[in-house]
């Protein structure tokens, strides 16, 4: 159930994300924590190519943030 304010009205992150603690960059993306040996290698092949130009790599990883990518090299 979503949290109200004084004003009575529902937290509008409550009733846009289902939850008063998830932000907008959580939701739609598929939270995912272990890397598989092919993801692994598709980074070290794209930053061989691509050098440090994390957001050309990190578009190639469509359920992984910018910042997963990066974290992980």
């Amino acid at each position: 159930m979503a949290k109200k304010n004084v004003s009575g009205l529902a937290n509008s992150s409550s009733i846009l994300f289902g939850t008063s603690f998830n932000t907008a960059k959580q939701v739609g993306r598929k939270v995912r924590s272990s890397w598989t040996a092919d993801e692994d290698r598709i980074l070290i092949d794209l930053h061989s190519q691509y050098g440090n130009e994390w957001k050309k790599i990190s578009a190639k990883f469509p359920d992984r943030s910018y910042n997963a990518v990066k974290n992980r090299w």
